[in-house]
């Protein structure tokens, strides 16, 4: 598990039309390996706000298939399908 720093994206920058909520699980490219994970809201948040940086619990589903591939301080990238709905950073390993 990690923590990140993640951007969300509404509709008018090409992203989701409704925003994400805790729980949600998007496609996560990490240094071009592309696998799933779950969004979790640290600090109560249970829905994130589009345009405004959250905290959030980033955990991917197959950790023991990639276990080397995210470190703190790396770029993430999430996706739902082909589309760009968030780009943030790892700040914290847990």
């Amino acid at each position: 598990m990690f923590v990140a720093r993640i951007l969300f994206f509404g509709a008018d920058k090409g992203g989701r039309y409704s925003p994400p909520r805790t729980g949600f699980r998007p496609h996560v490219d990490i240094h071009g390996i592309h696998t799933s994970c779950v969004i979790e809201g640290l600090d109560g948040e249970v829905a994130f706000s589009f345009e405004r940086e959250h905290r959030v619990l980033l955990k991917p589903m197959f950790p023991d298939q990639y276990p080397e591939a995210l470190k703190v301080g790396d770029a993430v990238n999430l996706y739902e399908g082909s589309k760009l709905i968030g780009t943030g950073k790892v700040i914290e390993a847990r």
